[in-house]
């Protein structure tokens, strides 16, 4: 997947996936229903997305 470089590992759940990056930083895609993005944005992100 686009934007996914070099990743350490990858976890998949039911609806969200999270891939960890070699810095440190966490990257996720998928739905976002009850914003657990947590990035304040609500809905489904079809391309991963920084976590903060």
């Amino acid at each position: 997947m686009a934007g996914l470089t070099g990743r350490v590992s990858v976890a998949f759940g039911e609806v969200t996936s999270l891939a960890r990056m070699p810095d440190g930083t966490v990257r996720t895609w998928g739905s976002n229903r009850d914003r657990q993005f947590g990035n304040g944005a609500i809905g489904r992100r079809r391309t991963p997305a920084r976590v903060w």
